[in-house]
């Protein structure tokens, strides 16, 4: 499921991102069995897994990427140039590339009504209840 949203990153992050989302899913299927009358609202777990392999992609990925970002502008105009950040040196055209990205992955997420704090959850739990409330906006099914 999250494959398709890493295909292009380094391979660290690929396994931290894989064994995020494999920890997450075994918490979820766990949850679901133990209790399924009090998640009998969810009607379709691979959308749930799909949410979830996003959300590990905007914690991973979009989030630190946006940090960057924001303090390198913040950094460059109190007139301190050559900021790195890692192993890599954000220019002008990098700084616009990875601003384009968050704002782009941004734009989906308000298509689709959702926000960052969204995927703002520390346990399973909390994210199941963030897909409730999601759902109970009636914007869609669930």
């Amino acid at each position: 499921m999250v494959l398709g949203f890493i295909k292009n990153l380094p391979f660290e992050l690929q396994n931290q991102i894989i064994s995020e989302y494999n920890l997450r899913v075994r918490e979820l299927e766990y949850l679901l069995e133990r209790k399924p009358d009090k998640y009998q609202w969810l009607e379709d777990i691979e959308l749930v897994k799909y949410l979830l392999s996003l959300g590990i992609f905007y914690r991973r990925v979009i989030n630190p990427i946006s940090g960057s970002v924001e303090f390198t502008n913040r950094v460059n105009r109190l007139g301190v140039p050559n900021v790195s950040v890692g192993s890599i040196k954000l220019t002008p055209e990098n700084l616009k590339e990875l601003s384009t990205a968050v704002q782009e992955f941004e734009r989906i997420l308000y298509r689709f009504g959702l926000s960052a704090r969204f995927f703002d959850f520390d346990r399973i739990e909390e994210f199941l209840q963030n897909i409730k409330e999601l759902k109970e906006k009636d914007k869609y099914e669930l």
